[in-house]
C-alpha cells in the first residue's frame, strides 16, 4: 500500500472515531439536560414534577423508534422507552442508570417516545387521534407485540373504546440476544396508599426498580461478555 493510501486510512479511522465519541457524549448530555430542564416545573393539571439528578457521565445512547425496533429484531442490547414528561419515567432513569453502574452495562439505549407514538383523546366522547405516530414506532410495536397491551380509552360511562392496535406505555423496557427478545415489560413499581407517582420513592421502591433493570441487564452483559470471548 502506498504512504498516500496509508494516510488516507489513517485519516478516515480517525475522523471515524473522533465522529463517535463525541456522539456518545453528546447524548449523555442531552440526556440530562432534558431530564433535569422539568425538576420543579409544574403541569397543566398542577403536579409538581420530581427533580431528578443525572450524571454527566452516562451509558445512554439514543435511538429512534426504528433503530431501537432493528436492534431489538437482529442484535443485542437494553433499549429503555419514556419521556423526560412522564412521571414514571423519572424514577425509572434514575433506577436504570444505578443498575448499569451496578451491572457494569456500557451502553444503555434510549428511545425518547414523545414525538414518535401516536395518540388519542376523548372528545366529546369519542375518540380522536391526537397525534400520528411515526413509522418507527409501528416497527417497534411489530417487534414488541406479542409483549404489548391492547390500545383503549375508557369513559366515566363505563364505555371502553378498543383502537384496534397495540401501545407502548411508558416507561418500557426490553432486552434482547443476538436477535431474540428475551424480556420486555413495563417499568414501574407499586405504590402505596395515598402516594403519589410525582413523590419521590422509598428506599424500597426505588431498589425494586433498579433490581427489575439490573435483571435484565444482567443477561445482555452474559451475552456480550460470550461474544467477546469468541472474538
Amino acid at each position: 500500500m502506498c504512504v498516500c493510501k496509508t494516510w488516507i486510512l489513517v485519516f478516515m479511522t480517525a475522523l471515524l472515531f473522533a465522529q463517535r465519541v463525541p456522539a456518545d457524549a453528546e447524548d449523555a448530555l442531552r440526556f440530562k439536560t432534558e431530564y433535569e430542564a422539568l425538576n420543579g416545573s409544574v403541569t397543566q393539571a398542577g403536579e409538581q414534577y420530581l427533580s431528578v439528578e443525572i450524571p454527566a457521565e452516562n451509558q445512554v445512547i439514543y435511538l429512534t423508534a426504528e433503530e431501537a425496533a432493528s436492534l431489538l429484531e437482529t442484535g443485542t442490547g437494553v433499549v429503555l422507552m419514556g419521556a423526560p414528561w412522564c412521571p414514571w419515567c423519572r424514577h425509572a432513569v434514575t433506577a436504570w442508570l444505578d443498575a448499569a453502574w451496578e451491572t457494569g452495562l456500557e451502553r444503555l439505549y434510549c428511545v425518547d417516545m414523545t414525538s414518535e407514538r401516536d395518540g388519542y383523546a376523548l372528545q366529546a366522547g369519542m375518540p380522536v387521534q391526537t397525534q400520528p405516530g411515526t413509522e418507527g414506532y409501528f416497527y417497534l410495536m411489530e417487534v414488541l407485540e406479542a409483549w404489548l397491551p391492547e390500545y383503549t380509552l375508557s369513559v366515566p360511562e363505563g364505555i371502553t373504546y378498543h383502537l384496534g392496535e397495540t401501545r407502548i406505555d411508558i416507561p418500557f423496557a426490553a432486552a434482547s440476544v443476538n436477535g431474540t427478545l428475551l424480556d420486555a415489560r413495563d417499568m414501574d413499581a407499586e405504590l402505596e396508599e395515598g402516594q403519589s407517582v410525582f413523590e419521590e420513592l422509598t428506599d424500597e421502591q426505588h431498589q425494586a426498580l433498579v433490581e427489575q433493570a439490573a435483571q435484565m441487564m444482567r443477561v445482555v452483559q452474559v451475552a456480550l461478555q460470550g461474544q467477546e470471548g469468541e472474538t
